[in-house]
C-alpha cells in the first residue's frame, strides 16, 4: 500500500517463480470489488512434469495479510482449453465488473474470463484470434500469426468491455489493437495501428487510456519508447506522454492526476510510480509507428 505521500507498507506477499532461467511470474494486478482487494498471480505452461506451486495461475483475495484462492485458471484452461491451442494460462488484467462479478484478461490462454469472487465459478466471456505474425508459430501449427496477449479490461457505460493486445514475439510494431466486447461476448475491434499494450483504463473524462510498453525493432528495444496512449475509435489513438521507460500500469485519481509504474523491466529496486498531473487534460500527438 502506497500512502499519499509515498510511504510503502507490505499488505501481503504473493508467490513468484523464475521459469526456464528467462521469465519471473508473479502477482500481476489488482481490483477492489465491494471493498475486498484481488490479484493475478503467476502463470503456468501445460507440458512441464511437475505441478504448479500453490497460487500460480489464479485469482486470489487479499485479506488481514492473507492470501486465499478464489478461482484457479489453470485448472480451468487445462480441463477446457478454449482457444484450441497449447495449454496456458497466465490471468493478468483484472477489475470489477459492473456484473459484481470479476473480469479477468488471462494473458496464455487469450481469453477473457468472467469468475464469481464467491463461488469461483469460472465462464469465457470471449476467446481472441491471432494477429499478424512475422514468422512461423509452432505454437498456432506453424501458422505465419502471433498470440494476441489480452492484458487488460475496461467497460463503459452500456456494459462493454474493452481489452487491451500486448501481441505475441516479434511485437510488430502497430500490430496490437483494442477490441470490443459486448456483453453477449461478441468481439470487433475498437481501435487499431497499437504497440504492444499492457494495461487499458477509463480515465475520469470517460476516455479510454492504455500504456505503451515499449517498441521492439530488428535491433532490440527502442529505449525509452514507452507511452500513455489515449485510446480513439479505429486509428485516431494519440500519444499523450511519451519517452517513458518500459512502463506497465496506470491508473487514475477523480481529478485526472495519472499514475504510472515505470521498469517494468530494469535493474532490481528500478521500478517506481511517477505521477502526472492533470494528464487527462493533456493534448495529444498522432501515433508515428516506427519513430
Amino acid at each position: 500500500m502506497v500512502a499519499p505521500d509515498g510511504a510503502q507498507t507490505e499488505v501481503a506477499a504473493l508467490p513468484s517463480i523464475l521459469s526456464a532461467e528467462t521469465e519471473t511470474t508473479g502477482g500481476a494486478r489488482l481490483a477492489l470489488l465491494d471493498g475486498a482487494l484481488y490479484a493475478t498471480t503467476g502463470g503456468w505452461v501445460g507440458g512441464v512434469e511437475v505441478e504448479p506451486p500453490a497460487l500460480m495461475g489464479a485469482v486470489v483475495r487479499v485479506e488481514d495479510g492473507n492470501v486465499t484462492e478464489v478461482a484457479n485458471t489453470w485448472a480451468f484452461e487445462d480441463a477446457n482449453n478454449p482457444d484450441g491451442l497449447i495449454l496456458e494460462s497466465h490471468p493478468y488484467g483484472i477489475t470489477a465488473g459492473p456484473d459484481g462479478w470479476l473480469w479477468v484478461a488471462d494473458a496464455g490462454g487469450n481469453t477473457l474470463l468472467r469468475i464469481d469472487p464467491e463461488a469461483g465459478v469460472i465462464e469465457v466471456v470471449a476467446t481472441f484470434g491471432a494477429l499478424p505474425g512475422a514468422f512461423p508459430n509452432p505454437n498456432r501449427n506453424g501458422a505465419v500469426e502471433a498470440d494476441p496477449v489480452p492484458t487488460a479490461v475496461a467497460f463503459d457505460d452500456a456494459g462493454n468491455a474493452y481489452v487491451s493486445f500486448l501481441s505475441g514475439a516479434p511485437f510488430i510494431p502497430g500490430s496490437a489493437k483494442v477490441v470490443m466486447v459486448t456483453p453477449e461476448g461478441e468481439v470487433s475491434d475498437y481501435a487499431v495501428g497499437l504497440t504492444m499494450l499492457t494495461d487499458l483504463q477509463r480515465g475520469p473524462d470517460g476516455e479510454l487510456y492504455a500504456v505503451q510498453f515499449g517498441m521492439f525493432t530488428q535491433e532490440g528495444p527502442v529505449p525509452n519508447a514507452g507511452a500513455i496512449v489515449r485510446v480513439r475509435e479505429g486509428d485516431a489513438s494519440e500519444v499523450v506522454v511519451g519517452g517513458l521507460p518500459f512502463p506497465t500500469a496506470i491508473a487514475f485519481d477523480d481529478a485526472g492526476n495519472a499514475f504510472v509504474t515505470v521498469n517494468g523491466v530494469g535493474t532490481p529496486g528500478s521500478g517506481a510510480v511517477a505521477r502526472f498531473d492533470a494528464l487527462t487534460q493533456m493534448a495529444g500527438e498522432p501515433i508515428m509507428i516506427g519513430e
